[in-house]
């Protein structure tokens, strides 16, 4: 009897247990379900007056990320796509060009461009750089063209976001641009643009040498 009952009794605090722990599982997974921690829409316009609408969903599962959707301001047509490290955060939109054949922005890592008579077009430039992506992507292929006025421009924040697109695409001057960085070797014109640069001479010789080598 008395092994009876003690049987009983672990048999049920085990079965307790086995409740208790489902309900903390059931609780604690009901509370976010699919990782989402907040979804939402914002508008955000440049000094020039043109509007986007930025769609995000930050998750903390299986990492703490903000997906973000970024569209025209009708939110029609998708430019593009990306995650961001941690919560939402409003952008900084910066003015690349802006005259009367070409107007293009940067907003977190992707640019936005139109010609003239056109509507925006986007492509995040840290994702399509390799040779498949100038391949198959007609917004990459076509974005090679923009890229080379960027670097033009001879800013080395520039250098750096179409660089290692332009050198995959075949382009000989940007070629020829980074063997001479890689070189620590800079104009007179390169360093008066970007005295006031956060990007320092060291940076972009390292930066060179990083996708010389892996070409």
């Amino acid at each position: 009897m008395i092994i009876k009952r003690i049987f009983i009794i672990i048999l049920g605090i085990f079965l307790l247990s086995l409740v208790v722990i489902t309900i903390a599982q059931f609780t604690a997974f009901q509370g976010w379900s699919d990782g989402t921690v907040i979804k939402g829409d914002d508008i955000v316009k440049s000094s020039l007056g043109d509007e986007f609408l930025l769609q995000y969903v930050t998750k903390n599962f299986p990492d703490y990320q903000t997906s973000v959707t970024i569209m025209d301001a009708f939110g029609k047509d998708k430019l593009s796509y990306f995650h961001i490290e941690g919560d939402f955060y409003e952008p900084k939109i910066d003015v690349l060009i802006n005259d009367k054949d070409l107007r293009c922005y940067k907003i977190y890592s992707s640019i936005f461009y139109k010609t003239k008579n056109e509507e925006f077009k986007g492509i995040d430039i840290i994702s399509q750089t390799s040779p498949i992506d100038l391949e198959y992507n007609k917004n990459t292929k076509e974005f090679v063209d923009i890229a080379k006025k960027l670097v033009a421009k001879k800013e080395w924040k520039l250098v750096k976001d179409c660089g290692k697109l332009l050198l995959n695409a075949g382009d000989e001057e940007i070629k020829k641009t980074l063997e001479r960085y890689a070189l620590g070797k800079f104009s007179d014109e390169e360093l008066e643009i970007n005295k006031n640069s956060d990007i320092k001479k060291d940076d972009m010789t390292a930066y060179a040498k990083q996708v010389l080598e892996a070409k």
